[in-house]
């Protein structure tokens, strides 16, 4: 949607340099296939639910797409297939993104860097300052995991009329963006998961998307997201809600399994169900808070 910062930026970059933008009024995947082609499209935006659908659609060797030169993804995390069906498929050069609606962008990864770093999000764009901490607010070592906080000319100055979100939302200066990563030796940040979508599994951190990635690699599923359920024991178990692609099947054992073989116990889901579509918010987000909620609806805590 316009309102979107992301799409309000790339539609307007264009007409400040007498460009043309085609904006569709809803998202079709088939019909974003003949745009590219009848418009001859060279710069693209898409989130990765988007590419996922448009790369999976029965006739998209129909369409020609070679005009394409550069495409940007953003959002949401971008799975490993995803993004080598992009690279494979439309051969141009790919720009992944990551920012807030209330940050603007923090970090780019170039096209040079795409097979080069693996899972990662780049390195800090232009103008802005970026860190990974512990709930302490100190740097955390180099490759382990924390709390991205960044700080910048874009960022919001405040939520409207709720200055307690907005103390919240800082610490010195820096804006607590909610998402736990990591840095490398370069500086490239790698994404790990939403703070709040972390499981607790017996005392063990679990982050859905290392699980979500494996998912997405089995032949049969078109989308997935991982969720913690309540567990007597362990306090929460893992849980796999699936999309199957049309036609296809597959059981939960067979789901259970394909993880069993790429993740370590802790991570592998303990049940696996079936949907036919994952919620959503406007701009391609999977609503966890809906697939948990009538898990933990009798619960006395949602933790």
């Amino acid at each position: 949607p316009l309102y979107h910062n992301a799409a309000l930026f790339f539609s307007m970059m264009q007409l400040y340099v007498g460009g043309t933008t085609v904006i569709m009024r809803s998202f079709e995947p088939q019909e974003a296939l003949r745009l590219i082609e009848k418009e001859r499209i060279t710069n693209a935006i898409f989130v990765p639910t988007q590419y996922n659908i448009m790369l999976q659609h029965p006739d998209i060797d129909k369409y020609d797409y070679s005009s394409l030169r550069i495409l940007v993804t953003g959002a949401a995390p971008l799975t490993s297939r995803t993004k080598n069906g992009i690279l494979e498929r439309f051969k141009c050069e790919l720009f992944e993104l990551y920012g807030l609606t209330e940050t603007g962008l923090i970090t780019q990864l170039r096209p040079e860097d795409q097979l080069r770093k693996i899972r990662c999000v780049g390195q800090t764009f232009i103008n802005m300052e970026m860190r990974v901490v512990d709930d302490k607010g100190n740097d955390v070592p180099t490759g382990e995991m924390g709390e991205i906080v960044t700080r910048g000319p874009t960022l919001l100055r405040e939520y409207y009329n709720n200055p307690e979100i907005t103390e919240k939302s800082y610490r010195d200066g820096w804006f607590l963006t909610g998402d736990m990563g990591r840095l490398d030796e370069e500086g490239y940040l790698y994404l790990v998961d939403r703070k709040k979508d972390m499981i607790i599994s017996g005392g063990v951190n679990i982050f859905p998307q290392d699980i979500e990635d494996v998912l997405y690699s089995h032949p049969a599923v078109l989308e997935a997201s991982v969720i913690g359920v309540p567990h007597e024991k362990w306090g929460e178990a893992v849980k796999a809600v699936v999309v199957l692609k049309e036609g296809q099947t597959a059981s939960e054992k067979e789901i259970i399994e394909h993880c069993r073989g790429q993740l370590a116990g802790y991570q592998t889901p303990k049940s696996a169900e079936f949907v036919d579509q994952l919620p959503r918010n406007p701009s391609g987000k999977v609503l966890k808070r809906e697939l948990r909620q009538r898990y933990w609806e009798d619960e006395e805590a949602n933790i």
